[in-house]
C-alpha cells in the first residue's frame, strides 16, 4: 500500500532513478522541477533485487520527504511494484518514446508528450509532470538523473594533492 499523493505542491521532492548504466543506479532528489536537493548512487551488481533498492531508498536521509519515485528505464530492468511495496512510495515511469510495455499511457503537458506508467489518478499524474519538467524531453528528476548516469565517475577518489 502506497501513501497517497493528496496535494501537490509546486515544491515536490521527487526521486529520479536511472537505470542506464549497467554498474551503477543513478539517483536525483528534485524539488519541484527547480532545485537538486541531492545525488545518490547505488552499486548495480547481478543479485541486486527490486527489495533492496527500495531498502536504499529508505536508508536515505531525503526519504522522509519524498513523495514520488519517478523512474527512465528503457530496458525495464526493476519492477516498480516491488520498489514501491518497499518504499511505500508511488514509482512513475517515463519513457520519451512508445514503449513495448503494457500499461503506458501518453501525458500531455506544456513541455510536449510523455509516455508514462503508475498507479495515481490522472489530474495528479499531469500535475507532477507539469510541475517537474522545465527542460528537455523529460522531467527534471529522470533528466537529470540520466545526466548524471552519463556521466565518468573514477572507481575510487583522486586527491589534487602532490606528494
Amino acid at each position: 500500500m502506497t501513501n497517497p499523493i493528496r496535494t501537490v505542491k509546486k515544491e515536490i521532492r521527487i526521486l529520479g532513478l536511472d537505470f542506464c548504466h549497467i554498474g551503477r543506479i543513478t539517483g536525483a532528489v528534485v524539488r519541484g522541477g527547480q532545485f537538486l536537493d541531492g545525488v545518490l548512487t547505488i552499486p548495480n551488481h547481478p543479485g541486486l533485487s527490486d527489495r533492496e533498492i527500495g531498502l536504499q531508498i529508505l536508508k536515505t536521509r531525503y526519504y522522509p520527504e519524498l513523495r514520488a519515485v519517478m523512474t527512465h528505464d528503457p530496458l525495464r530492468r526493476s519492477e516498480p511494484r516491488t520498489i514501491e511495496k518497499t518504499t511505500r512510495l508511488p514509482v512513475i515511469r517515463v519513457a520519451a518514446r512508445k514503449p513495448t510495455g503494457r500499461g503506458y499511457k501518453i501525458v500531455q503537458a506544456k513541455r510536449g508528450r510523455l509516455w508514462v506508467q503508475a498507479d495515481l489518478p490522472s489530474e495528479t499524474l499531469e500535475r507532477i509532470i507539469s510541475l517537474t519538467w522545465t527542460f528537455g524531453k523529460f522531467p527534471e528528476p529522470a533528466r537529470i538523473a540520466h545526466l548524471l548516469a552519463r556521466t565518468r565517475v573514477p572507481a575510487r577518489p583522486r586527491s589534487n594533492d602532490k606528494k
